[in-house]
């Protein structure tokens, strides 16, 4: 299992009194993670007019300072037993600077909290959220919920044959798995298709029952090769995960089935991109993002995760139900 050990949390919730979300406090203590708790002043004003003696530097030590106080009693209260939980106050871009202090303190995750908006019903997420999980070096984690999850919906989409797993499936898996906790119900879902399966009905003239062969088969194969991701990624101190098979497109999939499902958490992997291009994560995860009404975890092939002590030498995963491991 990934070891979570360092958590930056994006804290705004001084006027909403927010705590920190029961979710992370929980994952802390669960892998004796330590909590940074980044609060971000925005700048100050360019010019000074009508602020008398008062300079834009004035006003941002005092906003500053005054964040601090709150910051530190917003951490006393979430500190019990041998937790640790840090304060940070930045100033600046709130993007910008949560990556920064994701790069200095090489966190394993990054946590933003979204506030229900009674204005707006759509589940898009604020910009700063959406420019984070773009560009963000480690997983975002966006909270709706603070309670811990319990039912977590984990997609793997494999490579684009199918014909093999992608090396962020079992990093989304894992994930998911740590997240949710030995008692959350995780369910992984695949939306799969068969390449060219509209053209041989149309025109590939092949029999029926060869194409519902063809069809089977790969069905088949995928069901494997995710089955194989799920042992892998999973570790035995965890309730057996569902796997999912839907045939059709996963953008119109995940949203739906994670309603159907009332998942509490969604764990997804992006595109790997960079200069322009990594304004977008990927057609499927834009699409699907817009439309979930819950917790979301995004995960970067940039990401490159930390492995815990004896991870080489670790128990063999767990072997496929109806097999005996050697078989």
């Amino acid at each position: 299992m990934i070891p979570v050990r360092n958590l930056v949390v994006g804290y705004d919730g001084f006027e909403r009194d927010e705590r920190v979300p029961a979710a992370v406090v929980a994952l802390a203590r669960a892998h004796g993670a330590r909590i940074h708790l980044v609060h971000v002043v925005p700048p100050p004003p360019r010019r000074s007019w009508g602020l008398g003696k008062l300079t834009p530097a004035t006003l941002q030590a005092a906003a500053v300072a005054q964040r601090r106080r709150e910051l530190e009693a917003v951490a006393r209260r979430a500190r019990r037993g041998d937790l640790t939980i840090t304060v940070e106050i930045r100033t600046g871009a709130v993007d910008e600077q949560l990556i920064a202090a994701v790069k200095l303190t090489n966190a394993d995750l990054l946590v933003v909290t979204e506030p229900p908006r009674a204005d707006d019903p759509t589940p898009r997420f604020r910009a700063n959220t959406r420019r984070l999980l773009r560009h963000s070096p480690c997983p975002v984690w966006a909270i709706r919920d603070p309670a811990p999850p319990r039912r977590v919906l984990a997609t793997v989409a494999l490579d684009d044959d199918g014909a093999a797993a992608r090396p962020i499936d079992p990093l989304v898996v894992d994930l998911a798995a740590s997240i949710g906790g030995p008692r959350a119900q995780l369910v992984v879902l695949h939306a799969w298709n068969v390449p060219g399966e509209h053209l041989l009905r149309t025109y590939g003239g092949l029999p029926t029952d060869e194409l519902t062969h063809l069809v089977t088969t790969a069905e088949r194969e995928q069901r494997a090769l995710v089955e194989k991701v799920v042992n892998e990624a999973t570790g035995e101190e965890h309730r057996p995960p569902k796997v999912l098979l839907v045939k059709g497109s996963a953008r119109n999939l995940i949203p739906e089935i994670a309603r159907t499902a009332r998942s509490e958490l969604v764990v997804l992997g992006t595109a790997s991109r960079t200069g322009i291009s990594s304004w977008f994560i990927g057609n499927t995860a834009e699409k699907v993002l817009n439309e979930l009404p819950c917790s979301v975890l995004t995960v970067t092939p940039r990401w490159k995760p930390r492995r815990s002590r004896g991870a080489a030498s670790r128990r063999p995963a767990r072997a496929p139900r109806g097999r005996r491991r050697g078989s």
